[in-house]
C-alpha cells in the first residue's frame, strides 16, 4: 500500500512537471499578436534551394489562434494566401485564396492538406493543449522532454501527426526541438530553433529549420520585421482575404 501511495505521488508529479513545462512556454509566448516577414529556403536532396517569402500576421483570442499569410514571392506565387483558424473548441476552419482566379477556397481542416499541415506545425503559433495529453518523459536543469500524445481522433485529423516528442529549454522557456510522428507512429518530421530575439519582452523565435523525412526536403525559415502588436481581428475574414 506503502509502494502503491509513493507510485501514484510520483506518477501524478510526472504529469504536473510537464503541464508546468508547457505552462511556462505559454507564459513566455505573452503575445496577443505579431506581424513578421517570413523567408522560406526549401532544399530537396541535391537541387538547387528554393525561395519563398511571405507576409505573416497572427492574433490570439479567448477562442483560439487565427493565422494570416500571404506569398511575396516568387512571381507565380505572389498574392496567394490562406488563413486559418485555429479554434478551442476544435472547429478548425481554413481558407486559400487564388489570386488569378480571384477567388476564396474553403479546404478541408485536416492534417492532409499540403500547404497548412506543414505551415502550421511550425513554431509560430502557442502550442495548443487542447489537442495533445502531456507526459514528461526526462528533465535535468536545462531540458525538458515531454511526450505529446493526441487527446482524440480529432488532433490526428487537425494536425496529422499521433504525436509529439517536445525538447523544452527550460531557461528560455521555448520548444527548441519537435519530433512528428504520423498517424502511422512512424517519424515524419524533425524541427528545431536555430535563433530567438528578444522582442517587446517575448523571447521570439526569428529562425528554425525543419526536415520533412516523408518528402526528403530541409527548409530554413527566417523571420525579420517582427512587430509584436494587436492585430486588427477584421483582417482575419475571407472578405479581407479578397482584399490582397
Amino acid at each position: 500500500m506503502k509502494f502503491l501511495i509513493i507510485f501514484v505521488f510520483m506518477f501524478n508529479l510526472h504529469l504536473f512537471s510537464s503541464e508546468l513545462n508547457i505552462q511556462n512556454v505559454l507564459k513566455n509566448m505573452k503575445w496577443t499578436g505579431f506581424s513578421a516577414e517570413m523567408q522560406l529556403n526549401l532544399k530537396r536532396g541535391n537541387k538547387e534551394s528554393l525561395i519563398k517569402k511571405m507576409t505573416v500576421k497572427a492574433l490570439d483570442t479567448e477562442d483560439g489562434q487565427k493565422i494570416l499569410a500571404m506569398f511575396t514571392f516568387p512571381s507565380n506565387m505572389k498574392g496567394m494566401a490562406f488563413l486559418a483558424y485555429c479554434n478551442k473548441n476544435l472547429k478548425d476552419k481554413r481558407y486559400i485564396y487564388l489570386r488569378a482566379l480571384r477567388r476564396v477556397k474553403k479546404v478541408p481542416a485536416n492534417g492532409d492538406n499540403f500547404m497548412l499541415r506543414d505551415f502550421l506545425s511550425l513554431y509560430l503559433l502557442k502550442p495548443r493543449t487542447e489537442l495533445w495529453n502531456y507526459k514528461l518523459i526526462k528533465e535535468d536543469s536545462n531540458i525538458a522532454v515531454v511526450e505529446a500524445l493526441a487527446a482524440s481522433d480529432k488532433t490526428i485529423e487537425i494536425t496529422g501527426y499521433n504525436k509529439l516528442v517536445l525538447h523544452i529549454d527550460k531557461k528560455r522557456n521555448i520548444i527548441e526541438k519537435t519530433i512528428f510522428y504520423g498517424k502511422d507512429g512512424k517519424k515524419r518530421r524533425i524541427q528545431k530553433v536555430l535563433e530567438t530575439k528578444v522582442i517587446n519582452g517575448v523571447n521570439f523565435i526569428t529562425k528554425m529549420e525543419t526536415n520533412d523525412l516523408d518528402e526528403g526536403v530541409k527548409a530554413e525559415i527566417t523571420l525579420t520585421n517582427v512587430k509584436i502588436k494587436k492585430i486588427l481581428k477584421k483582417i482575419f475574414t475571407t472578405r479581407y482575404l479578397k482584399t490582397l
